[in-house]
């Protein structure tokens, strides 16, 4: 019984550990020139970014969960920790867009995505930041409007 405690434990740190690594991929913004390359509008485009990363992290953070899934009494928590985990992705990439100023780098992002990533494990913060993000949403297409149409 301990053992598939453990393995549980390690796979929820890894959740935690692998979901930071990868927002932190998140905290440089691309060149504008990127952003005019697709030739999208700005919803279109944030969309496609929402659906694509998180569909490609969905699918990394599964091994995880199946690591998890060892000590199958724990299932609800591993799933929690799962869109938990998805949640904080979305947060990051929203994050990154609504304070979206070309080739740059924000330090301050970074802490707050950490701050908000580890308050994240307890679950009733997550719904609130699953909550922050539909503001996040339509803020970030309220800053990306103005680097799509700056030439219209």
């Amino acid at each position: 019984m301990m053992g598939g405690i453990f393995f549980w434990g390690i796979a929820i740190a890894a959740f935690v550990f692998f979901t930071l690594l990868v927002l932190s991929f998140y905290l440089e913004n691309e060149p504008r020139n990127v952003l005019e390359a697709t030739a999208l509008t700005p919803s279109l485009f944030l969309n496609r970014k929402l659906i694509r990363h998180t569909g490609y992290f969905a699918l990394a953070l599964l091994p995880f969960c199946c690591i998890a899934f060892i000590h199958y009494s724990y299932w609800i928590y591993t799933l929690s920790a799962y869109f938990a985990a998805l949640n904080l992705f979305v947060f990051g990439i929203l994050m990154k867009y609504t304070y979206y100023r070309p080739n740059t780098y924000s330090t301050v992002r970074s802490l707050i995505i950490s701050a908000v990533g580890l308050l994240s494990l307890l679950l009733p913060f997550a719904g609130i930041v699953f909550v922050a993000n539909l503001f996040l949403y339509y803020s970030a297409l309220k800053n990306l409007d103005t680097y799509f149409y700056a030439f219209d």
